[in-house]
């Protein structure tokens, strides 16, 4: 984990696609793990529309004159690398959207006041858990499996005394990463199913790609972070295991019908419960 860091380069704009559709920023820093080690570099891309990168820099953007941009894009990526930063170990290369929202955000700071130059910015520490839920990660493409999911919903209720997050689609990469990765990573486990979805051959079946997207945010926060997150996986029966799936889920139960599950969810919720309790 990084103990402080500092920008020491902005680069840009630079115009990207057609008629310079969006625009990226490069920016260049330095992280300090603390001694004995050494201080590492690390580089990252900030991308915005068009229109963003204007109102960034007040209408200048094509001028000398863009230290507004500068500066609110300094704020911004200030504030992204102090919560990516606090990993055990921090991916150093970053890839950065500003969204519509943030241009909001942006635009109410007075980038006169945001400091200059290469000063170090300390990170706090690990971002504290809240732990209060359970990630329930299941289809919604048939009614059946919406009512699986409610069911679900419920029986955490009822088995764990605790509160649950029924995810639905997210149709964007800003909705899944800010909603899906800040759900799992505040969740106290993790529950996926995977039904069958289109047939490969005769009698296998792919799964869910919005399922199997969640169980890879899973197994990055576990394998990579070091996330605590006990989880359940059921398979059903004929959903064929392969590539990258095939070595994140670990053991997980097939089924036949969805009253297997909810089943096989009651003996395990109890453990949650416990897990629960003692943070």
């Amino acid at each position: 984990m990084a103990r402080r860091f500092r920008i020491t380069k902005i680069e840009g704009p630079d115009g990207q696609g057609m008629l310079n559709m969006y625009y990226h920023f490069y920016i260049s820093y330095e992280y300090d793990p603390g001694e004995p080690y050494k201080t590492e570099q690390g580089r990252g891309i900030v991308r915005l529309t068009d229109g963003s990168a204007h109102a960034l820099a007040d209408g200048h953007i094509e001028s000398p004159n863009i230290e507004p941009a500068l500066a609110r894009i300094s704020y911004y990526v200030n504030q992204k690398l102090s919560e990516v930063l606090v990993a055990p170990t921090p991916e150093l290369n970053h890839l950065f959207v500003i969204n519509n929202e943030d241009v909001d955000e942006l635009l109410r700071i007075d980038y006169k006041r945001v400091p200059q130059g290469n000063d170090w910015v300390s990170v706090a520490g690990r971002i504290k858990r809240e732990r209060k839920k359970v990630f329930i990660s299941c289809g919604q493409l048939s009614k059946e499996e919406i009512e699986l999911g409610k069911q679900i919903v419920d029986l955490v209720k009822s088995e764990a005394g605790l509160e649950s997050y029924f995810a639905e689609y997210q149709n964007s990469l800003e909705g899944l990463t800010s909603n899906i990765f800040n759900a799992l990573y505040n969740s106290v486990a993790f529950i996926a199913i995977m039904h069958r979805r289109a047939e490969i051959k005769p009698g296998e079946f792919r799964a869910s790609v919005w399922i199997e997207q969640e169980v890879a945010i899973a197994a990055f926060l576990s394998q990579s972070l070091g996330v605590s997150l006990p989880s359940k996986a059921y398979v059903q029966v004929g959903v064929k295991r392969e590539g990258v799936r095939e070595f994140i889920i670990l053991n997980p139960t097939e089924f036949t019908n969805n009253d297997e599950v909810l089943e096989d969810l009651r003996k395990w919720l109890p453990l949650i419960k416990e897990i629960a309790n003692s943070q």
